[in-house]
């Protein structure tokens, strides 16, 4: 009987540590990924506005992207773009003319 219990627990345990060496690689990926994120995303969206207000409501919208999102789903521009399209752009102007 103890075989079987070995047997069940062992892959237990082996999971159990392979979930804390997952969530250790997604930890150090994802912090650099989001800041880089952050600069390529109010670089693009200035591109063409570089006031003062265009730099703030960039910087909201990437703000929320990122609080609201993981890593792994900020390369899904379909996604990100609808986010922004329909919820970002007039959340961010109302709390900048605020």
């Amino acid at each position: 009987m103890n075989k079987y219990r070995l047997l069940i627990l062992l892959p237990t345990i082996f999971l159990y540590g392979c979930d804390a060496v997952v969530d250790k690689f997604y930890d150090t990926y994802e912090t650099p990924y989001k800041a880089a994120y952050k600069e390529s995303f109010i670089r693009s969206c200035t591109e063409h506005d570089s006031s003062e207000q265009a730099k703030a409501i960039c910087s909201c919208m990437v703000d929320d992207l990122l609080t609201n999102y993981p890593a792994s789903e900020l390369n899904d521009q379909d996604r990100i773009r609808k986010r922004i399209q329909e919820v970002l752009i007039k959340q961010c102007k109302e709390s900048q003319s605020d």
